[in-house]
């Protein structure tokens, strides 16, 4: 798991360039299942589009998440965990800040896109998915993707 700092910032009295590049992205990935959790950290970093911060407990994440709400576009989130759901995460993860997307991820019952939009969520995606499933739901979620290419999008089931 990587350490989750607070946001570096310009000083108050000076401005960034008008061409400065734009921050990388930082991702909040959660699931109390190691396996699927490390897999799914590997093939988002193989994508290369934003910082995976990796935790197994959903109150660690809601924590890191408070400490600098501003440094995260997305949560992807497993919907059963001991301790809080993925549902409660999403929750919480909203009364901190609305703009956060949050994309539920569970190999239970729960199979409908209609559901996860009822709870809060962004989106849905029912384990196992391929990665080519992963990056259509990240591109609908944040849009403005690079297009995929065989290197970064390859046939894996996560």
């Amino acid at each position: 798991m990587r350490n989750v700092g607070q946001p570096s910032a310009p000083p108050l009295n000076s401005s960034a360039p008008a061409n400065a590049p734009k921050p990388r992205a930082s991702w909040i990935l959660v699931d109390d299942d190691e396996e699927p959790l490390q897999f799914l950290a590997n093939s988002l970093e193989m994508f290369d589009l934003a910082d995976v911060h990796q935790f197994r407990h959903p109150s660690k994440a809601l924590t890191a998440f408070a400490a600098a709400p501003s440094q995260f576009e997305l949560v992807i989130t497993d919907l059963n965990m001991p301790g809080m759901s993925g549902i409660e995460l999403c929750r919480r993860l909203h009364r901190v800040s609305n703009k956060v997307k949050v994309i539920l991820t569970s190999a239970g019952p729960i199979d409908t896109q209609r559901f996860a939009t009822e709870a809060g969520f962004s989106a849905f995606l029912s384990k196992p998915f391929p990665a080519t499933a992963l990056w259509r739901t990240l591109e609908s979620v944040l849009g403005n993707f690079p297009p995929a290419d065989g290197k970064r999008v390859l046939n894996l089931n996560i």
